[in-house]
């Protein structure tokens, strides 16, 4: 994509957002571009299935009427202003609606541009992209704690063993520190705009959105290993116990490669600006940011991609043993579909720009972007 373009991108994504899920489609997975050496298995879509200092933030409940059952998503969210508007549609800026009358749980409140989000079992951590911190709290709400401050632009965030790792798009680091509060550790400089990180026992994972690449380290640090490159704009990554998986923006093309080492694979091909993925021990899962905004699955192997839902602007996803959960910024909703196909339901709506998403064994959590600077939270919803 030219320079012109990157630009206008880069832009529009510091008026609204973007878990490289913003709202300039400039998202945490999906790929398109092209693979080198990389096997092609995937196709388009099949019809669907079925139709540590302490900062702000105390728990709060918020009103919870029921929410339609809709589907949809595109890729696209916003820290924006009221009035605003992200891939053609305004920042909800309503209190946020559990629903099936469930409450919304306000963790933390007055932040400026929460994007990125993971969840272990003592915490939720987040990023906030305008406030150059990366943040946590208690699952059940409190006290927020900042791990790291002066970041660049962090972006996205994920845990493991004890230890957060995050990336910086303003200054191309990825960096780490303890989940408990401790020292900050870079792991990698020089980065192309990374975005999308993944952990796991193997390492580190991200993609470079402005340099073409997908790219690894070791937990703890040590030399950066280039799992795939002459991408075109990878934007977000997965990890399983075999393989690192991203989306490609540019290309259209969802992609894995072996821990191993060895030759991308291509899962699918003619995606629209995909933006977000996630993993589980079957399928990929990934939305797009064009086509309507869809949510589609495709097995870890390849084949045929089935979309399992569409709609307004899907951001961030995440997966459980029973459904594909998702943000909605056109929506100003949190959705979810059952992971064999079926009817979208509304988990949340009334969310201001939601972005991140991350769920546990019994709550959904998400950040919302907010309508305005400061005017940020994160939020949880069980998922009973």
């Amino acid at each position: 994509m030219g320079a012109r373009v990157r630009l206008a991108k880069l832009i529009a994504l510091a008026v609204v957002m973007g878990l490289h899920a913003s709202c300039t489609s400039h998202g945490n997975a999906n790929e398109t571009a092209g693979v080198d050496g990389g096997a092609s298995d995937g196709g388009a879509f099949d019809a669907p299935d079925v139709g540590p200092s302490d900062a702000e933030g105390s728990a709060e409940a918020s009103s919870s009427p029921s929410g339609d059952d809709s589907g949809g998503s595109m890729d696209s969210s916003g820290d924006s202003s009221a009035g605003e508007v992200s891939g053609g549609n305004a920042c909800p800026s309503g209190p946020g609606d559990g629903g099936s009358a469930v409450s919304v749980i306000t963790l933390a409140s007055g932040l400026n541009g929460p994007r990125g989000i993971a969840v272990d079992s003592n915490a939720v951590y987040w990023t906030n992209e305008y406030g150059g911190t990366v943040m946590s709290v208690a699952l059940d709400g409190g006290a927020s704690t900042t791990l790291a401050s002066g970041q660049d632009a962090p972006n996205s965030v994920a845990v493991y063993a004890g230890q957060i790792y995050w990336t910086n798009g303003g200054d191309g680091t990825v960096a780490n520190a303890p989940a408990m509060g401790g020292m900050t550790t870079v792991l990698a400089s020089l980065q192309g705009q990374p975005t999308g990180v993944a952990a796991s026992a193997a390492g580190v994972y991200w993609a470079n959105y402005d340099g073409d690449s997908v790219m690894g380290v070791p937990l703890d640090g040590g030399a950066i290993a280039t799992v795939a490159t002459a991408q075109g704009q990878p934007a977000a990554s997965a990890v399983d116990p075999m393989s690192v998986y991203w989306v490609d923006e540019g290309s259209g093309l969802v992609m894995k490669a072996p821990l191993s080492g060895g030759l991308p694979i291509t899962l699918a091909m003619e995606q629209g600006n995909p933006n977000q993925v996630a993993v589980d021990s079957m399928s990929v899962y990934w939305t797009t940011a064009i086509d309507g905004g869809l949510i589609v699955q495709v097995p870890l192997d390849g084949g045929s991609p089935a979309m399992l839902a569409s709609g307004a602007n899907p951001q961030g996803i995440a997966v459980d043993t029973s459904y594909v959960y998702w943000t909605d910024f056109g929506l100003g909703a949190v959705m979810k579909v059952p992971i064999g196909g079926g009817a979208s339901l509304t988990v949340a709506s009334g969310q201001p720009c939601p972005a991140g998403i991350a769920v546990d064994a019994t709550n959904v959590y998400w950040t919302n972007r907010g309508a305005g600077s400061g005017a940020g939270t994160v939020n949880s919803i069980s998922k009973q």
